[in-house]
């Protein structure tokens, strides 16, 4: 049938997190011609970048991390946004473990 075994879901996973982190890494880069370069954006996008990448923030989770950027008025660049992802992901697995994989 129409089912997917682990190995196919992981790798349906992993197209999806591909893609969407490059949606997300677009909006840090600049292309004029063939230079291209990096950009900084305000942390006040955090959660359009966060949602863009495949996440579901919440308004609780967008404040503490922009809190740990430094504030609303802050610029991140790609790396920095990799970071915040990253502490994201963690506290959402945390939320996991707590509520018996349910968020």
């Amino acid at each position: 049938g129409d089912s997917l075994d682990k190995a196919n879901f992981i790798k349906v996973l992993a197209n999806f997190r591909f893609s969407s982190i490059g949606r997300v890494r677009k909006a840090f880069r600049s292309v004029d011609g063939e230079r291209v370069s990096w950009e900084r954006v305000g942390v006040d996008r955090l959660d359009r970048l966060l949602m863009a990448a495949g996440h579901d923030p919440s308004p609780e989770c967008i404040k503490s991390l922009v809190e740990q950027a430094g504030g609303p008025d802050v610029m991140i660049g790609w790396r920095e946004f990799l970071e915040l992802e990253v502490k994201f992901r963690a506290g959402l697995l945390d939320i996991l473990r707590e509520n018996m994989g349910f968020t």
